[in-house]
Formats: structure tokens, sequence, C-alpha cells
């Protein structure tokens, strides 16, 4: 039974958050959908179980109530044992590949691409990005056995690093506004005020990390698609 946020791999929490925004599930389909994904047990086994065992199951959930807690001074481990993979941590945007950023670009554009986007910068040991390993089996390691602990110190280690510069290019984009249309104006001067309150509040990585489809909306107002 998974129990807290250092144990819950990207995987199973993208599939809670997929359940809790379901707005077909009624609230104890819901409840009980999400005790299956942190136990692995079906439905049914559990609506079967004594009640006394069934409520340990539901106090080891109670850790989703609360935030995932933040990084511990976004210490990020020098190497990730993640499946069959030593995956070595690169986060310098100074020494990023093109390939590399393309790859990081086209992940950032949609939601539920957190295991993808992480695989620009977690590189198999004795490896170059995408030579001589497949990366779609690292995509699918990350999803089965990274927590989404991990993933958010990750994120913030890395955001922190071009936080400057990201700040720098929503400013001018704050600018750029000016000269948009009235109608797409405001709404596109909103997202990014709130881009910038959400980078100077450096809160935990997977929040910040929020930002990238915002980030693609805006940038398709400013270029008019």
């Amino acid at each position: 039974m998974i129990s807290s946020y250092k144990e819950l791999p990207i995987g199973k929490y993208r599939k809670i958050m997929d359940l809790c925004r379901d707005e077909s599930l009624s609230q104890f389909d819901m409840q009980m959908s999400v005790f299956s994904v942190l136990s692995d047990m079906p439905v049914d086994m559990l609506l079967d179980m004594p009640i006394t065992e069934f409520r340990k199951i539901a106090e080891a959930a109670t850790f989703l109530e609360k935030d995932i807690p933040e990084p511990d001074g976004n210490k990020v481990a020098a190497v990730y044992r993640i499946g069959i993979w030593e995956l070595i941590p690169d986060l310098d945007m100074r020494k990023l590949t093109t390939a590399q950023y393309v790859d990081f670009q086209m992940f950032c554009k949609e939601d539920g691409n957190l295991a993808q986007l992480l695989s620009c910068f977690l590189i198999p040991k004795g490896c170059k990005y995408g030579r001589g390993y497949d990366i779609a089996q690292v995509h699918e390691a990350l999803e089965a056995e990274l927590s989404i602990y991990d993933a958010s110190v990750l994120t913030a280690f890395f955001l922190k690093k071009c936080q400057r510069s990201i700040n720098g290019i929503l400013t001018s984009l704050i600018r750029d506004t000016r000269t948009l249309p009235k109608a797409v104006r405001k709404e596109a001067k909103e997202k990014v005020m709130a881009m910038k309150a959400l980078l100077s509040g450096a809160g935990v990585g997977l929040q910040m990390s929020m930002l990238f489809p915002n980030w693609y909306a805006v940038r398709g107002m400013m270029c008019g698609r």
C-alpha cells in the first residue's frame, strides 16, 4: 500500500489525477478507484475486505489530502536507479543539445508528459541523449518507478536554474501584449502575470511545471494562432 508521495510513481499519480477530474464518477466510486490504484487491489476485493482492514487502507491514503512536500533544498541525486537504468541528471541549460531542447519544447506543450519531459534531462549512464538506448523504455521506467516527489525535486531544480531567463521572457511578453487586439489583450496579460506570480513563488517543482501548457497558449495568442 502506497502511503506517501515518495512512494507514489508518476504513472499512478497521473491515474489518480485523472480519476479526481472524472466528473462521471460519484465521490464513492472515485475514492474506491483511488484506493485501488494505491493498493494494487481490485475494487471488488476492497469491497469484500473486513472493515478493520479497509480502514487501514483509507488511513494510509490520507497523504493525498496534502500537497506534495516542498523539495528539501532542491537536492538532486547524483544518479537515479530506475528499473534497469542508471540515470544521470543533466540539468545545465547551457549544455543542452539541440535534440534535448527541441524535445523539451515539444513535451512542454501538453499535460501528462512529465515522464517524457524528465527523460530530456535523465540520461542513461555512459550514453548521450537519444543515442545508445531506447528512450521509450526510459519513459516507461520513469512512469512506473520514479516517485512524484523525486519528479517534483527534479523539475524544481531545473526551473530554479532557468528562472531568471524565463522571467525575462515573461516580462517581454507583457510588453508585447500591448500590440494585441483588445479582444485577447486582457486574457493574454492575465495569463502571463499568473505565470510570473507562480514563478516568483518558486513552489513545488511539479506545480511550477504546470507553467508550460499555459506558456504555449500565450505564445499562440501572441502569434495569432
